[in-house]
C-alpha cells in the first residue's frame, strides 16, 4: 500500500493559475508573519518563567 503524500503549500502553488498563486503566496507571508509573532511570545514566555524558576529557587522553594 502506497503511502499518499501530503499537499504542501508549494504544491499548490505549483498548480495554481497566476493570480491564485499570489493569493498562495499572500496567504503564506501572513501565516509565516503570525507564526514568527507567535514564536517570539512563546520565547518571551519561557524566559519570564525561567526567571520566575530562579527567583522562586532563590527563596527556597523551587
Amino acid at each position: 500500500m502506497a503511502v499518499k503524500r501530503r499537499r504542501t503549500l508549494a504544491d499548490a502553488l505549483a498548480d495554481a493559475p497566476t493570480a491564485g498563486g499570489m493569493a498562495v503566496c499572500d496567504a503564506a507571508e501572513r501565516l509565516h508573519a503570525r507564526l514568527v509573532d507567535q514564536r517570539d511570545q512563546i520565547i518571551e514566555l519561557q524566559l519570564d518563567a525561567a526567571e520566575t524558576l530562579r527567583r522562586c529557587g532563590e527563596r527556597g522553594r523551587s
